[in-house]
């Protein structure tokens, strides 16, 4: 193995890059945690000769790498092949019960939110589940596999390289590890909020401060649909459009029937049944419609919340387990 020293001694060392977002995120963990500089870690050492703690520049050119393949990625750009890939995060102090406990947690988060698509740029998650046993976990495949015991400790993110300057990323990250997404709000307080915002439908501000429709917001996100808001202004739009242009056909109408001598007001509340008939119709689908996404909206909930039931008892499970004595592996 070589030394630091010569590590540094050759001109890809100093080339490689650790972006502002990479940075980003070790020093978010560390301000929301409490945890010092050194919890999180990108840039390898002498130990990392290979993989994303090293830039693709340094694999295929060092004297010193050990796999040329392993991480590699085709179509980088130049400042891309210099990135770093990779990212380490110790929870807690390192070989205690309660690190092993926030790992089997904060482990889950992140493979749980990889299933569900929802860390795309992020290419392996390594960490453990049970405070036991290491895991790593091929995000394109869903594969697993083996990796060494200090993951029980530290977990560890290698990223598509072509993602290094994605902040959104890192910041989906920081939330999904710490459970301050939405996904790791309770289903009790999901039910609670959704059913607020059915019933009140407009609220004064959002999470950044701005007006916003409570309503669309959970159509969209629950939903996946089109934005409930535009629809209904288009239709008010619409509405407005229809009664301008009845007000003008009942004003003819009234002008030649009284030029023609005829009493035109059984013509025109003939004609204004019509229309209020019409509109009582479109009031009565349009509140079907709403009654029926709050039913589906709350049986969705009512299915997570026995999904979240049973992945807390599980994690309660798995951390008294690891608050006895650790195997260090």
């Amino acid at each position: 193995m070589p030394t630091q020293r010569q590590l540094e001694a050759e001109s890809y060392w100093a080339r490689e890059i650790v972006t502002p977002e990479l940075d980003w995120l070790g020093d978010e963990l560390c301000r929301r945690t409490g945890r010092p500089a050194t919890a999180f870690g990108s840039k390898g050492n002498a130990a990392h000769l290979n993989g994303g703690h090293r830039s693709q520049e340094w694999i295929l050119h060092s004297q010193y790498c050990t796999n040329r393949t392993y991480t590699v990625q085709p179509g980088l750009t130049a400042e891309q092949l210099r990135h770093i890939a990779a990212g380490d995060w110790t929870p807690g102090d390192w070989g205690t019960p309660a690190n092993r406990a926030l790992m089997v947690v904060q482990t889950g988060r992140l493979i749980a939110a990889a299933k569900a698509g929802r860390l795309v740029g992020v290419r392996q998650i390594i960490g453990t589940l049970d405070g036991h046993t290491v895991i790593g976990y091929d995000v394109a495949t869903g594969q697993t596999f083996a990796s060494d015991s200090s993951h029980l400790d530290h977990w560890h993110l290698t990223f598509d390289r072509r993602q290094m300057r994605n902040r959104a990323l890192m910041e989906r990250i920081v939330a999904i590890a710490l459970g301050e997404d939405d996904d790791v709000i309770t289903a009790e307080d999901r039910l609670a909020m959704a059913r607020s915002n059915w019933q009140h439908g407009l609220a004064p501000t959002g999470p950044d401060g701005t007006g916003y429709n409570m309503q669309d917001h959970v159509v969209r996100t629950e939903f996946g649909v089109a934005d409930l808001g535009t629809k209904v202004n288009a239709l008010v739009a619409a509405a407005a459009a229809d009664e301008t242009r009845d007000r003008a056909a009942l004003a003819a109408i009234a002008a030649l029937a009284n030029a023609g001598g005829v009493d035109a007001a059984p013509i025109i509340a003939a004609i204004r049944g019509e229309g209020e008939a019409s509109r009582t119709l479109m009031v009565e689908q349009h509140q079907a419609e709403m009654a029926s996404l709050q039913k589906l909206h709350e049986q969705q909930l009512a299915a997570k919340t026995a999904e979240i039931a049973a992945l807390q008892a599980e994690l309660a499970a798995l951390a008294g387990a690891s608050a006895g004595p650790v195997d260090p592996g």
